[in-house]
């Protein structure tokens, strides 16, 4: 099974974010204070973008784009 949802905790701003993966679409679905991810998400990125030039919102830690990168790069 592929990991394709993480949160963390925002120090700066101490919220909770989040990301999930659509893996039909290749788009990563961010959210602020995502609760349970029952609505829609605050901003899109596609896949190609975030694997080219990083995250664009929620600005996760570095060990959470490691990760995202090391299971995501996979699709």
């Amino acid at each position: 099974m592929r990991k394709t949802a993480w949160m963390w905790r925002d120090d700066s701003t101490d919220a909770v974010m989040g990301v999930t993966f659509d893996e039909e679409r290749a788009v990563l679905q961010w959210y602020d204070e995502p609760g349970c991810a029952c609505t829609s998400s605050d901003a899109e990125q596609p896949l190609a973008d975030f694997l080219e030039n990083g995250a664009r919102w929620g600005n996760p830690p570095q060990h959470i784009l490691d990760e995202m990168r090391a299971a995501l790069g996979a699709f």
